[in-house]
Order: structure tokens, then C-alpha cells, then sequence
């Protein structure tokens, strides 16, 4: 099985600059409205916040835990926090985190994982693989087509 490092799978940076920061994870007013709509409390506004960016950034969800403190923070003030609120880091086990989930999707016009993603995929790795011997290779074509 190849590396994930080896594949297109998108990944965080575990260092990001203040550039990126600013582009990539500044909530739009839009963003904000959405976390202020769907959101009563500072740890569900800011947890939906961090969902949104880095599933725009990634194309998938990514816990908590696994986002770099740097971009929390940054968008954490972006929402007008003077710090990260405290039980952000029990966000992952809420019901909370689910429920917030189908909002982001909607919200962004994504479908989930399900029956027709996996005949795309199935499809597009047969098709690789009648020209590509390398396993990376025909992952990197599943995940482009996917996307």
C-alpha cells in the first residue's frame, strides 16, 4: 500500500504562514453567519469553523486534534475570540461535531460518501489500473476523479 505521502491526498501543513493563514482560513462573512446560525456556544462556533475551512482546504473532515494550533487560534480570533474556548479539544466526541457535519456539506453544495461516489471510484480505478502499474498512481486517479 503506497504512503499517504505519496499519494494526492491532501494533508495540513503542520507550519503555515501568516499569507496562508489569511487566505485559506479567514472565515467570509458568509462563514460566520453560518457558524452564528448553527452554533450557540463559543466551542460548537469555533469547532464548525475549523470543520469548514479545512474541509475546503482537504475535501474531508479532520478532527480537531489534528489541525495545528496555529490555524485554531487564527480562526478562533476570527470569530472573535480572544483565545480558544476552553472544551474545544472535546469537540471530536460531541454530538455536536455530527450534527454540524450535513450543515457544512450543504452549506458548501457537497454530497456525501455513499453509493455513487463508489461506482466513480470503482470505475476510475479499474480504468487506472489497465495502464498504471503503480498503486500511488491509481490512487492519485480515484481521488482526482472523485473530486
Amino acid at each position: 500500500m503506497p504512503a499517504i505521502h505519496e499519494t494526492a491526498y491532501p494533508r495540513l501543513k503542520t507550519s503555515v504562514t501568516d499569507k496562508e493563514l489569511h487566505e485559506i482560513y479567514t472565515p467570509t462573512s458568509e462563514e460566520l453567519a453560518l457558524a452564528k446560525r448553527c452554533a450557540r456556544t463559543p466551542v460548537a462556533r469555533v469547532g464548525l469553523l475549523v470543520l469548514l475551512k479545512t474541509f475546503q482546504r482537504l475535501g474531508y473532515f479532520l478532527l480537531i486534534a489534528q489541525v495545528p494550533h496555529q490555524i485554531l487560534r487564527h480562526i478562533a480570533t476570527a470569530a472573535g475570540l480572544p483565545t480558544l474556548p476552553a472544551g474545544l479539544d472535546a469537540y471530536d466526541a460531541t454530538v455536536i461535531r455530527k450534527r454540524q457535519m450535513p450543515r457544512i456539506r450543504k452549506f458548501l453544495g457537497v454530497t456525501a460518501y455513499g453509493p455513487e461516489a463508489r461506482r466513480v471510484m470503482v470505475k476510475a480505478a479499474v480504468e487506472a489500473a489497465r495502464t498504471k502499474e503503480n498503486l500511488a498512481d491509481i490512487v492519485n486517479v480515484v481521488l482526482e476523479e472523485l473530486i
